[in-house]
Formats: C-alpha cells, sequence, structure tokens
C-alpha cells in the first residue's frame, strides 16, 4: 500500500484520484497484515489495495458521481460490490475521478480537473472511468473498479493500454451505484493489466474456484451494424470462416 500510495502522489498530475486518504488506506493495510499474521484464512483479494470509481457508494470516503454539488456527501453504506470486495480481502485505496455524473468519454470534468492519459497528458484517458484506468495504467493500483453503461469501462481501458471487463447485467450487484439508466445497462467491473487478473477478479466476485477454460469459436455469430458493413464485413468473415 505505501509503495502504491507513494506511486500515486508521485504522479498526482494524472489527477486520477478524487479522494485518497493516504491516514485510512494505511489503517486499513496494517489491519489485513495483523489478520494475516494471526493465520486465519485469508480472501481472495486480501491486502488488494483497490482504487474504486467515485459514483460507487462508499461509508468512508465522500462520493461525488463527479460533480460539485455532491462534493463531500458521505453516504451511510458502501455500495453492494464494494462490501463484497472489501468481504474478500480487498482494500478500498481511494475514489477515482470521472466524468461529470459518469455521462461522457473523455473524463474532462470542470469541477475536479481532468484526468490526463498516462501515455501522453494531452490526449485524453476515455471514460467515464478514465481515472480507474489511469490508476491502472500508471501502476497506481493493481487492479480499479468502474462502472459502464455505454463504454464507460470499454473506452478507458482501450485508451489506456488496459483491459476492461463489462459484465452482462447482473453479473455483480449494481446497488449503491450511481446509475445512468433504470436497471438496464449500468454494470460495474473491473479494469486491470491483464485478463488473468481480471479472471481472479470474477471468480473472488462470484465465489467460484474453478479454472477459466477458453470456448471453441465454432459457430460464433457476429453482428454488424448495416452502416459499417462494407468496413466490419471481412472482420466477421475471417472470424467465422464463411462468407
Amino acid at each position: 500500500m505505501t509503495a502504491l500510495l507513494d506511486r500515486a502522489a508521485r504522479f498526482s498530475k494524472l489527477n486520477a484520484f478524487r479522494t485518497l486518504n493516504r491516514e485510512k488506506a494505511l489503517e486499513s493495510a496494517a489491519m489485513a497484515d495483523r489478520l494475516r499474521a494471526t493465520g486465519s484464512p485469508l480472501g481472495l483479494l486480501h491486502g488488494l489495495p483497490i482504487p474504486v470509481k467515485d459514483s460507487f457508494n462508499s461509508a468512508t470516503l465522500p462520493t461525488s458521481n463527479g460533480t460539485a454539488s455532491m462534493r463531500d456527501w458521505v453516504p451511510r453504506q458502501d455500495a453492494t460490490t464494494l462490501s463484497l470486495i472489501i468481504s474478500r480481502g480487498a482494500l478500498l485505496m481511494g475514489k477515482t475521478n470521472l466524468h461529470e455524473m459518469s455521462f461522457g468519454w473523455t473524463s474532462n470534468n470542470d469541477e475536479f480537473g481532468a484526468v490526463l492519459n498516462p501515455y501522453d497528458t494531452s490526449r485524453v484517458p476515455g471514460g467515464s472511468s478514465g481515472g480507474s484506468a489511469v490508476a491502472v495504467s500508471a501502476r497506481m493500483a493493481p487492479l480499479a473498479l468502474g462502472e459502464d453503461t455505454l463504454g464507460s469501462i470499454r473506452v478507458p481501458a482501450s485508451m489506456c493500454g488496459v483491459v476492461g471487463f463489462r459484465p452482462t447485467l447482473g453479473r455483480y450487484p449494481s446497488a449503491g451505484i450511481m446509475p445512468l439508466t433504470n436497471n438496464k445497462f449500468d454494470q460495474p467491473g473491473p479494469i486491470a493489466r491483464c485478463v488473468a487478473d481480471i479472471a481472479l477478479f470474477d471468480a473472488a466476485m462470484l465465489g467460484q474456484t474453478s479454472p477459466v477454460v477458453a470456448m471453441p469459436m465454432n459457430g460464433t455469430r457476429i453482428g454488424v451494424p448495416q452502416a459499417c458493413s462494407k468496413v466490419l464485413i471481412p472482420m466477421s468473415t475471417a472470424l467465422s470462416g464463411q462468407h
């Protein structure tokens, strides 16, 4: 935790974090060390510092959803997904910056400042979960939580060179996360540096320990919007082996 907090301070100009309480983070890490020392059974995510997008309710840190009117609001309880990862041993490292109200793809935020792409600070990191993607990409954290409605995990993951997983609706609980839609598209999900870390997180969330098995691509069908068919059909036929 100390090393990650030091790195976050070193690259603070990227503005990945909305809230980062060093004292609370180190206190949670010390508690994790004490639990490990007792020999008690440990969760799959034990001791792992995880930053969380600031649209997730958190009882120990403010939840602003990237907007000025909620700058100092502290919810009474954690979002269900946050509670789950903490029960698996994860540590809340801090809250990450985002596009205001999660409604946009740049993570430029007039109230809390723009999140900057770690590869080129003149460029955007994507959004709306830009802070989470930057925290992972700049190695301030091994894994972070984002939330995706219309691409808010997938877009920043692709722009920051990391891996994002937007789960099927309902795979992870969305209670306590500020939504854009009414029970239709909003889904929490992880951002990490490799697929193996995503698989570990998914196993922890679902309480599964069986290994991930690759699925055959035979019979896979890919839907192509007609307006883009001239560009995408060759790729889809190459994948399916059909013309």
